[in-house]
């Protein structure tokens, strides 16, 4: 039996599962129904969105309007607008250099208009980030402003009697890790916060197979639980501990 602790303010769960085909089923036992013409074309607040790199202010009306026309004539339910200037070559011409850099000016502001407005009228959506995909941030954000991540620990019992269990502590994740090796070059990416974590739910089940691997960087381990067996010990804690 392993115990899992999460540790996390907000969580989403999406999960996609097959059925079971109908000769599989128990005597007497209905199936959901599929309607497959969604799958072929899914409402658009289903569909996939792309990052759409703009090389800062330096697009054209009849472009925007030609991709976003492309965008949902393929099927995608969105796009992501991030303008930006890394990895373009600094020593271009001086025209192109001053319409790329010339973000945040009434014409960027211009191109944005028109992307929405194209957007609106091909039934698609558009977001801005403020950063090349990171949530905008410093040391400046407060934790309780903070974008926030499900972190766990866990701890492994034998069955067969009751047990008291010490609530585990969360296991630091790969993506604190390496952002902790960046922070040492000077390029901070993200803040562990472990000390501001709130306990949300504490839970056990029955591992019926897989096996973690003893690097925390080694990131396809895995452990398979049996989900009739899976109980939830959250109203038994007490004092940082659990019996069951």
């Amino acid at each position: 039996m392993r115990i899992f602790c999460w540790a996390v303010s907000a969580v989403l769960i999406i999960g996609c599962g097959g059925l079971p085909d109908a000769k599989d089923a128990p005597p007497g036992t209905s199936l959901p129904t599929i309607d497959w013409s969604a799958w072929r074309a899914p409402p658009v607040e289903y569909r996939p969105w792309v990052r759409w790199w703009w090389p800062g202010n330096d697009v054209d009306d009849i472009e925007i309007k030609r991709e976003i026309e492309l965008l949902a004539a393929h099927g995608f339910g969105g796009a992501e607008i991030q303008a930006l200037n890394a990895a373009l070559d600094p020593a271009a011409a001086e025209d192109e250099l001053q319409r790329r850099l010339s973000v945040d000016t009434p014409e960027y502001w211009a191109h944005i208009k028109l992307a929405l407005a194209a957007a609106e009228e091909a039934g698609i959506a558009i977001d801005l980030t403020l950063g090349s995909g990171w949530p905008t941030g410093g040391p400046n954000v407060a934790a309780v402003d903070s974008m926030q991540t499900l972190i766990w620990g866990e701890a492994e019992v034998k069955g067969g009697a009751q047990v008291t269990v010490a609530i585990p502590p969360p296991t630091m994740p790969a993506f604190y890790q390496v952002a902790e090796m960046a922070a040492a070059f000077g390029e901070p990416m993200a803040r562990y916060l472990v000390d501001q974590a709130q306990l949300e739910a504490v839970i056990a089940a029955r591992v019926v197979g897989g096996e973690r691997a003893p690097n925390p960087l080694i990131l396809n381990d895995f452990l398979e639980l049996d989900v009739d067996s899976l109980v939830d010990l959250t109203e038994s804690v007490a004092d940082q501990q659990v019996t069951f």
